[in-house]
């Protein structure tokens, strides 16, 4: 009698995580680019990324990009203050 010897073969399947790349645009010539310019640009960026977190499931990241954008705001509204005085105080 032959016996048939099985084996137990286990697979570990490690999820294939991609990382999200911003390409930083390149200045135009034409235009200086601005503090608030750039915060614009960047919470725009970060919604985006919010987004894809949302869309993959991480609540966490979703989350703690939500705070950025949050903080970024915030600078927003300072840079708008501190150039609305800079214009009231201009002869």
């Amino acid at each position: 009698m032959i016996r048939e010897r099985r084996r137990h073969v286990e697979l570990t399947v490690t999820p294939v995580v991609r990382p999200v790349r911003f390409v930083a645009k390149p200045p135009e010539a034409s235009k200086m680019s601005t503090r608030e310019d750039d915060l614009h640009e960047l919470a725009q960026d970060i919604s985006t990324a919010i987004e894809k977190a949302r869309q993959l499931n991480l609540p966490t990241s979703a989350y703690i990009l939500s705070m950025v954008l949050v903080e970024l705001s915030e600078a927003l509204k300072a840079a708008a203050d501190e150039k609305q005085e800079e214009d009231d105080a201009a002869p």
